[in-house]
């Protein structure tokens, strides 16, 4: 599976999982994966009609074959978002605050801190939906200071634009 060979550490990187002891082993990451893909099936279309087989394991074509990079960020950005809300999620269901005369135990505040991140990994994957609905691709999509096209600088080469 060469695509879990990009993805998993796009995975990691993404999802704050990027220094071992990993805290999901490579066999959960390809199944987060290839239940993020229909997601964002569903949500996009890419140049090629990729099959995902969730039982199987298995995202054809290859998209490290394809070369369309952009399914699998969005793909690995996606598979982040869920992870983080289902620990965010975890933790909710946990939280507790436990007052004992000067004693005190209060876990609400890892709740807090988890439903940030959770919140952040779903926006960096909707920021990134969003750039490649609009433009059509991820790369190269940045302007990083004015420039001039041949359209602006016009006959009189001013480069003052329209």
């Amino acid at each position: 599976m060469a695509w879990s060979d990009n993805m998993i550490p796009l995975f990691r990187a993404y999802s704050g999982d990027a220094v071992a002891p990993y805290t999901y082993d490579n066999a959960r990451v390809e199944q987060l994966l290839v239940s993020a893909a229909p997601m964002v099936l569903m949500e996009l279309d890419f140049d090629n009609d990729y099959i995902v087989d969730i039982v199987g394991i298995s995202i054809a074509p290859d998209p490290t074959e394809t070369g369309e990079q952009d399914f699998e960020t969005l793909v690995a950005l996606k598979a982040a978002c869920i992870v983080a809300m289902s620990e965010y999620r975890t933790a909710a269901g946990q939280a507790m605050a436990v007052r004992d005369g000067p004693s005190a135990i209060d876990t609400r505040a890892r709740v807090a801190s988890l439903k940030e991140v959770a919140k952040d990994r779903c926006e960096a994957y909707n920021r990134a939906r969003m750039a490649y609905a609009l433009d059509g691709g991820l790369s190269g999509a940045a302007i990083v200071g004015p420039h001039l096209t041949a359209e602006s600088e016009g006959a009189g080469g001013s480069g003052q634009g329209r």
